[in-house]
């Protein structure tokens, strides 16, 4: 049974909290176990599920007891939801039913979307068995800059701005068709991105970019290319990795496809776990 949490309640179940986010086989993204959040963080961040009003804790309980929650919110402009934190001790695929037929029943026809761990073979049982497709698998690595040196730039690399933001359309118009950070959502915010693009002869052959609304704590969006060159890759990287811990950033996640694992962690990245996404409508 998956009901609204009351603070009170809560309470029985945040002693356990943090240690039940370090079990892979019983979690929803994020994950909280990465060297970069903290038990505190964590704490401070369901808090705030008791007063913003797009968000809510729900509880699972089974033969009457706690065994786990799903601290869920809303995006009501784009009919969208999404999970803070979600981590269950027992059945995790009928927690996550229910959480689905809780969410048609209050937000229907909102969309909605979640990475898992690969290691939470309940999760994907359930959502596979019920029809979801998931996408390809995709490592997660995250960087302390504390273990990263500065590289040396390639002069192919720029940095974009408005001037220079059709350059960057050349190739993310190739890769845009399933992203909700179209090219044309990204020039809206332009100041909040860092994008930075590899020119050959005039043509941009590959562009990374990521989003520093947060100054601390970064996350790399998308690295586009039009073949997987090891060179261009890395040396956005290291245009991209520079500039970032120049402005003072503490971290730096990467959702990507396994072949540039290798290379990642020669940068100082760590792997945490392959993670594969899900969506669809309630």
């Amino acid at each position: 049974m998956l009901v609204p949490c009351e603070k009170r309640e809560w309470k029985l179940l945040e002693p356990y909290a943090w240690d039940m986010l370090g079990n892979l086989e019983a979690v929803s993204f994020p994950l909280y176990h990465d060297g970069v959040k903290t038990e505190t963080s964590f704490l401070h961040r369901v808090e705030e599920a008791f007063t913003r009003p797009d968000e809510e804790l729900l509880l699972y309980y089974h033969s009457g007891r706690a065994e786990g929650w799903a601290h869920t919110y809303w995006i009501p402009e784009e009919s969208a939801l999404g999970l803070v934190s979600m981590a269950v001790q027992g059945d995790f695929g009928q927690a996550l039913e229910e959480l689905l037929v809780y969410w048609k029943k209050r937000f229907p026809g909102y969309q909605w979307f979640s990475y898992f761990p690969a290691d939470n073979r309940g999760a994907h049982s359930f959502l596979q068995r019920s029809g979801y497709t998931p996408q390809p698998p995709e490592n997660v690595a995250v960087l302390l800059f504390d273990n990263y040196s500065a590289r040396t730039e390639a002069s192919r690399v720029v940095k974009i701005g408005q001037e220079t933001f059709p350059l960057f359309c050349q190739i993310h118009s190739r890769f845009e068709g399933s992203m909700y950070w179209t090219s044309e959502r990204m020039k809206s915010q332009l100041d909040k991105w860092s994008i930075f693009a590899y020119m050959e002869k005039g043509k941009c052959l590959g562009a990374l970019y990521y989003n520093h609304q947060t100054q601390k704590d970064l996350e790399i969006f998308g690295l586009d290319l039009l073949e997987k060159e090891r060179e261009i890759a890395g040396e956005l990287l290291f245009s991209a990795l520079n500039q970032a811990k120049a402005g003072g950033a503490r971290s730096m996640y990467f959702f990507h496809e396994p072949v540039w694992t290798p290379m990642l962690e020669s940068l100082g990245f760590k792997n945490l776990t392959t993670a594969l996404g899900y969506s669809g409508a309630v």
